[in-house]
């Protein structure tokens, strides 16, 4: 992109840009090339990190699986340390947002 403003620096002047006017082009266009890098990086990490997410979660799972076995057999001569653990296990999940959610609610808000 700076080259291609190199050919056209007397246009440039006159259109009052500094003398330095292809320079500034130059500095513009790479700096855009790093931005655009920037972004396509960003991008990448995002699409790794997501994909990542299960595995993570299975492997969150297991270690508690794990804690839950060692847990259980160390409370198991005090009933109330049991009926605790097992109140604490229950963590109820909360659904997922259908993608059509968005649309229906901004819908009703509308109507």
């Amino acid at each position: 992109m700076a080259s291609a403003a190199d050919q056209h620096a007397d246009k440039l002047a006159e259109a009052l840009f500094s003398d330095d006017g292809v320079a500034d082009v130059a500095t513009a266009a790479a700096h855009l090339d790093r931005v655009l890098d920037g972004r396509s990086d960003a991008r990448s990490r995002r699409v790794i990190a997501t994909a990542g997410i299960p595995d993570q979660l299975s492997l969150g799972r297991r270690a508690v699986a794990l804690l839950d076995a060692v847990v259980t057999r160390k409370a198991a001569e005090r009933p109330e340390l049991l009926a605790g653990r097992r109140a604490a296990k229950r963590v109820a999940r909360s659904p997922a947002p259908r993608a059509d959610s968005r649309a229906t609610e901004s819908a009703s808000v509308a109507g």
